[in-house]
């Protein structure tokens, strides 16, 4: 069964997935509510946690291969390991410099790809599954919040209104995938104590939301669980019954939703539904910190709470670049995950989904695929010059003799002309950045000017990689505290090239291994 087709993504949610909308809000029309939730303070990008959030990561993940997947549709290329050769190489002969509207995580409700919008969020800290404002409790500070905060079907009307605004299509809808993840503000925020009652309006109001958007033509969900709030520093301190309460309403919820969302698949089965596994994956980091490099004796203590937050704070450097590191936290405040728990449940999020969907770029039409187009493209590429893989392997026998085969396979040229224009594009970013990037860019770009000099000659390669490895300028970390934030020591220049140096290392073994294999021939 062919995987279904996502052009487009939907975030719902609340602080979870907030990637700034409450910071930018003013409660009565001017007073911030960045103060009133206490974020101007704590978080450095408006976010609830001490960085990006999983969002932002699976955004710019997406971004990078809509890139790749742009210039292989507009080179008339396939997604096979020939034609992957043939883009690399001519990415690399022709130095082909991106052609895209600047990437940014800065707008906090949408992220674009080539102007197109490929990522709508409609998140906000506080928010609600269910609408709490009519109904009645007698604890002032809850129902301060139930006034306040917005909820699912808020978060609905501003989506159905925008699908208005853009004239979202059918086809662009079904076409879109929808992630949805809420219902812990209902457990702990807009009322006093979690009970089983409360999770099942909860789940009630996020399974109605769901049959809305499928009544209006979304035909793809993922509904995150919730985690075992039980397991937060602010139940962990309550202790006792608090704690077991917690951690039981938490289980109950997850067990409702699923059992409601196999029967909403049951009734709509041209539908997409799957319900991501949120406390799984917590638990298990929290059963086995070391592992996930947290550290256990910080697992009830909240980022913001110690004193290496605010000795971070002090930094200017920290709120200049909006991190702030949080090394071996699991959460940022009393119920939220640092940064660092943000980017490992992006990354489980992207490995399950990037296995279920095909996702292709929101600035290409439908049918545009189609066989006769890509006859179009092949032709045009050959009109305009371009190599053609017959082209290439003649360009490449005239320039090498038979017995200096540079390449012992054409999965080693691959390989290694992909990693050469990774480091390119690289290098292009690092020249127009700042002082400090332009300056390690200069030098980057001589070791390309060789690199491309050695026309693919692998005992050539060896040698300039070798001796770039004493040159001290490709040590320096541009965003060091970004580099702490997900856990690198190196910098992304001493990657890439790491990964060509295995790159050659390996061809070179691999042609030495054939040459010795070979037979020899007698000229007595």
């Amino acid at each position: 069964m062919p995987k279904r087709i996502i052009r487009r993504k939907i975030f719902m949610g609340d602080s979870l997935s907030d990637r700034g909308t409450l910071d930018h809000l003013k409660l009565a029309g001017f007073i911030p509510m960045s103060l009133v939730s206490g974020l101007s303070s704590k978080s450095p990008r408006g976010r609830f946690t001490n960085g990006f959030l999983w969002i932002d990561m699976v955004g710019a993940s997406g971004i990078e291969q809509l890139e790749i997947d742009h210039w292989r549709y507009h080179l008339g290329l396939k997604d096979t390991p020939v034609e992957d050769a043939d883009l690399a190489d001519l990415i690399l002969a022709k130095k082909l410099k991106r052609n895209r509207e600047a990437f940014t995580l800065d707008d906090d409700k949408n992220i674009l790809f080539n102007g197109a919008r490929y990522i709508r969020t409609y998140c906000e800290g506080g928010a609600t599954s269910a609408d709490w404002k009519e109904k009645v409790t007698i604890k002032p500070a809850n129902e301060g919040a139930r006034l306040v905060v917005s909820n699912l079907a808020d978060k609905r009307e501003q989506l159905l209104n925008d699908d208005q605004r853009y004239k979202v299509s059918d086809q662009e809808k079904a076409e879109t995938l929808v992630t949805e993840w809420s219902g812990a503000n209902d457990l702990i925020t807009v009322n006093s104590r979690p009970s089983r009652e409360i999770a099942d309006e909860a789940v009630k109001a996020r399974i109605a939301n769901i049959e809305a958007m499928i009544g209006k033509g979304y035909r793809n969900f993922v509904l995150m669980n919730l985690p075992d709030l039980g397991l937060t520093p602010r139940y962990v301190r309550k202790g006792g019954e608090e704690q077991e309460n917690a951690s039981d309403c938490s289980k109950y919820f997850n067990q409702q939703l699923a059992a409601e969302v196999k029967k909403l698949q049951d009734k709509y089965q041209d539908v997409f539904l799957d319900v991501f596994d949120v406390s799984s994956l917590l638990t298990e980091v929290y059963q086995d910190p070391e592992k996930y490099k947290f550290k256990k004796e910080l697992l009830s203590t909240p980022y913001t709470e110690s004193e290496a937050f605010k000795k971070n704070q002090e930094n200017p450097q920290e709120k200049l670049e909006g991190m702030s590191p949080s090394e071996g936290y699991m959460f940022w405040d009393d119920v939220h995950p640092t940064a660092d728990m943000h980017a490992w449940l992006a990354e489980k999020y992207m490995e399950k989904y990037d296995a279920v969907f095909d996702y292709r770029s929101p600035t290409i039409k439908p049918g545009e695929h189609s066989v006769d187009k890509r006859k179009e493209m092949k032709k045009l590429k050959d009109e305009l010059g371009l190599i053609v893989p017959k082209q290439f392997e003649e360009m490449h026998c005239s320039q090498f003799p038979a017995d200096e085969n540079i390449y012992p396979s054409d999965e080693h040229r691959t390989k290694i002309n992909t990693i050469i224009n990774k480091i390119d594009c690289h290098c292009q970013k690092l020249e127009n950045g700042d002082a400090l990037a332009k300056s390690k860019g200069k030098v980057l770009r001589h070791l390309l000017d060789q690199i491309y000099g050695a026309k693919g000659e692998l005992s050539k390669l060896t040698k300039i990689l070798n001796r770039s490895a004493h040159n001290d300028v490709f040590n320096i970390h541009r965003n060091p505290k970004w580099d702490r934030f997900w856990q690198k020591n190196t910098t992304r220049t001493q990657d890439e090239l790491r990964e060509l140096v295995l790159a050659v290392d390996d061809a070179l073994n691999e042609a030495k291994q054939r040459d010795e294999e070979s037979p020899k021939v007698n000229n007595a």
